[in-house]
């Protein structure tokens, strides 16, 4: 009898634990087939990245066209100076975003979306339209108007 990890799918989303239930039986695979439940699955770093509430609001904006970093502070609400850089800098690091210094004093530095960056407006669009239609069906369900 061999023991092994069972950890609930609510801990394996949520970022960052390391608790678990030891089962006192081994339990089989369902299967193989690649899932982002599996920490070693690539597909999670792209999850983690267009999770972020910065980068999908980041993605948004830019969707609109090029901006200047005051520009993006200005319209995104509540973000400070550190997140918005380090944000920034994380989508240039993975070639969602272009950045374009002009030589120019004082300097001149522009954000635009990469081709890449431009794949994700649809599905965070998608995503944003599907939280709203979520947000009133549970009010109308909390009326009692049911959907």
């Amino acid at each position: 009898m061999s023991f092994q990890l069972y950890i609930p799918y609510r801990v394996l989303l949520s970022p960052c634990t390391s608790t678990g239930i030891v089962l006192h039986r081994s339990v089989p695979k369902a299967s193989s087939a690649p899932s982002v439940l599996d920490a070693q699955c690539p597909s999670r770093l792209v999850l983690d990245r267009i999770a972020d509430k910065w980068t999908a609001l980041i993605i948004q904006i830019l969707a609109h066209g090029t901006m200047r970093y005051a520009a993006l502070q200005r319209e995104i609400g509540g973000i400070s100076q550190k997140m918005l850089t380090q944000t920034l800098r994380s989508l240039e690091r993975d070639g969602l975003v272009h950045r374009t210094v002009h030589p120019v004093v004082p300097p001149k530095v522009e954000y635009s979306l990469t081709r890449l960056g431009r794949t994700l407006i649809e599905p965070l669009h998608s995503l944003v339209a599907g939280r709203k239609n979520i947000s009133l069906s549970s009010r109308r369900i909390a009326r009692g108007q049911g959907l």
